[in-house]
């Protein structure tokens, strides 16, 4: 279907002045909530003639990705979702071609190691499942040329010797973590070349209490509800070949909007040497700064979860991504079908008023939710950069609130134009410094436009010389569509202080403001879990509104400050 800019901008004229109160609230309004996470519990090394042998002790399977790079030499193993309980400074790493390691907490929460290496070396990475008592491991082998296996004294001290560097710790407890992140890149295990199956998952309780008497007739001042996220993953042809399940389910006593199902992820995905291929039905993240994820675009917002945006419900695709070491990861997506966003009912706190009619949506493609979207993705790993470029044509994920319905019974339809959105996204690592910047600029119909948000963020690695990292974080928001943008986030400034524990229990708190620097209003946010034994987590959430302006898209929100509490329990 043409675009039709006059008949789309009148539609936005006609809205404007109910924006205010009515517009979606972003993705980029709250820091991202700390989720469970796959525990690395030791690290050791190894040696044997013309071989060293990494071994990461984990307290369960886990995803990975393997990057050799040759300028500087190094090997680069990232795995998602993950904390880590060990110094990898008191490593000894004498005989061996390791001139140092080095660790990095990324914004997805995944832990990046750094192997920076004195020689050429052939690589092999490979996942050991528990057996005969032992726990999950992820074994890196570094082979060094026929030609140089003797520069190094393989008898020299190292923190395990030949004999036993595949002993295994006491059998792990089960991990609390989301499986497997949709970007990580399975490397075949050697060892196994059968097939398996796993069933896990998990249930969890949570409520929610507010502080404040609920703004709009028909809601309540407290929320309790349950969910259900059962996963399955099934590989075989050596992990050549996997099919995953990850499904979600929500009961909520107060809104029925909120009671809900999903499917987030369920598709086929084959390794065929440098090209990987998946179908089915998945979640994609793409973004590096801690406040906002605005290049983050392909999944649209699961928004009855959390004001956060930072559920997401599943998106079919067609994804196929080809795996350069030289030349980077590229990546290219078919999406077949449309996903509307999800919005809170009359009986829900945290909604717009009035209310969204999520049925009445309009699209300015004729094809409607059947529009076919593309998008494409190059990124790198260069020294100490992390660089992304992404290019997405197709409907929008942030629709556009217009006000309908008649004055006795008034109501919010969405709006869903199309767009082409050209994004960029750099991580720059500069030892206890991560420096990050998100841009794009968005062609559309109704206007045109640029965004960025971009900071820092500074860890202090063993604070007081305890195993607690404290990181301070900073981040700047700028949209050129000021009072018209569709997030709150348009000149405003994130400050927050991150503690994680790196402790068994995984214990991690958020704190963070985001300061309005043209009205002067607050939001505030706090975020805390903490492991329970060996299956359980509780999770603690607080989000705080102070002085939000008439203008502000929170102002429906403005008197929904809670404290939420989760426990959940991981099979």
């Amino acid at each position: 279907m043409r675009r039709d800019r006059v008949s789309l901008a009148f539609l936005l004229r006609t809205g404007i002045a109910a924006l205010a109160v009515c517009a979606p609230m972003s993705h980029a309004n709250i820091a991202p909530q700390a989720t469970a996470v796959t525990e690395i519990l030791d690290l050791r090394v190894g040696l044997t003639p013309g071989r060293t042998r990494i071994v990461f002790d984990l307290s369960d399977a886990a995803a990975y990705t393997l990057l050799p790079q040759d300028d500087p030499a190094r090997v680069v193993v990232t795995i998602p979702a993950a904390n880590s309980a060990f110094n990898p400074d008191t490593l000894s790493l004498r005989g061996t071609p390791i001139d140092r390691i080095g660790v990095t907490r990324l914004a997805d929460a995944s832990m990046r190691y750094e192997f920076e290496l004195i020689a050429g070396i052939e690589t092999k990475l490979f996942a050991l499942k528990p057996g005969n008592g032992y726990g999950h491991r992820l074994v890196l082998d570094l082979y060094l040329p026929p030609n140089q296996a003797d520069t190094y004294d393989s008898n020299a001290p190292a923190d395990v010797s030949p004999a036993t560097q595949l002993a295994a710790v006491q059998p792990a407890p089960r991990t609390l973590r989301k499986r497997n992140p949709q970007n990580a890149t399975k490397i075949p295990n050697p060892v196994d070349s059968g097939s398996s199956g796993e069933w896990s998952g998990s249930v969890s309780l949570q409520t929610r209490l507010f502080f404040n008497d609920p703004a709009f007739p028909k809601q309540d001042d407290q929320n309790i509800s349950a969910a259900f996220e059962p996963e399955y993953f099934l590989d075989w042809a050596n992990g050549d070949q996997s099919v995953a399940f990850r499904g979600f389910g929500r009961y909520d006593a107060n809104d029925d909007r909120r009671t809900h199902a999903d499917i987030r992820e369920l598709y086929w995905r084959g390794e065929y040497e440098k090209i990987v291929v998946k179908v089915g039905v998945d979640v994609v993240f793409w973004g590096v700064t801690e406040s906002q994820h605005m290049v983050d675009i392909i999944n649209q917002t699961d928004w009855v979860e959390d004001i956060d945006g930072e559920e997401k419900l599943g998106q079919p695709m067609l994804n196929m991504d080809y795996l350069s070491q030289d030349w980077g990861t590229w990546q290219a997506y078919i999406l077949p079908y449309f996903r509307d966003r999800t919005y809170p009912g009359e009986h829900g706190r945290l909604r717009n008023q009035p209310v969204v009619d999520k049925g009445s949506a309009i699209y300015e493609s004729g094809d409607e939710r059947k529009h076919v979207d593309f998008a494409l993705r190059w990124s790198h790993y260069i020294g100490d950069w992390d660089i992304g470029v992404s290019h997405f044509s197709g409907t929008s994920r942030d629709p556009i609130l217009l006000p309908s319905g008649t004055p006795q019974k008034p109501t919010i339809v969405p709006l869903y134009i199309q767009i082409d959105q050209t994004s960029l996204d750099v991580q720059a690592t500069k030892g206890a410094w991560l420096w990050k910047l998100e841009a794009l600029y968005n062609d559309n119909s109704v206007e045109d436009y640029y965004a960025t948000v971009g900071g820092f963020e500074y860890t202090h690695f063993g604070l007081l010389d305890t195993p607690n990292d404290l990181g301070w974080l900073l981040e700047y928001h700028y949209d050129e569509r000021d009072e018209n943008a569709l997030s709150n986030l348009q000149n405003d400034l994130y400050a927050g202080v991150r503690l994680t524990g790196n402790d068994i229990a995984s214990t991690r708190l958020l704190v963070g403001v985001i300061f309005d620097l043209d009205t002067n209003s607050t939001i505030g946010n706090v975020e805390a879990v903490r492991r329970l034994g060996e299956s359980w987590t509780l999770s603690l959430e607080a989000r705080f509104f102070n002085d939000v302006d008439d203008d502000n898209p929170l102002y429906s929100i403005k008197q929904d400050d809670y404290i939420e509490l989760e426990l959940s329990r991981f099979f």
